[in-house]
């Protein structure tokens, strides 16, 4: 991960403080995400969602401890499949509900 900040924010202020912060996990997302590029590529460029998800060790509670709410597991799975499709890396596979390959380009 890079740690360049964008142009003009230089970290010293409480306001640029929390963009850079926020800048940090933008990159750390857009690492995550070339990590399961990667993995789809080399599994022949198609993969369900359960296969990402399993391969990569992705599943993870979304509540705190002792919390009453028990909630879906696959949340960050879901993040970065919906990243890299609105960034047009990856599509869904016409007639599966959660097969997803790389767009052509990638």
């Amino acid at each position: 991960m890079s740690n360049t900040l964008p142009a003009g924010i230089t970290g010293n202020h409480p306001q640029e403080i929390h963009m850079q912060r926020k800048y940090q996990i933008r990159s750390l997302l857009a690492l995550i995400a070339e990590v399961v590029v990667a993995e789809i590529k080399e599994a022949g460029g198609q993969l369900t969602r359960t296969e990402i998800r399993e391969r990569l060790d992705l599943k993870r509670e979304s509540y705190p401890k002792g919390s009453k709410t028990q909630g879906e597991k696959d949340w960050l799975t879901s993040i970065l499949i919906r990243q890299l499709e609105d960034e047009g890396r990856i599509e869904r596979v016409e007639g599966t509900q959660h097969s997803y390959r790389l767009r052509r380009s990638t």
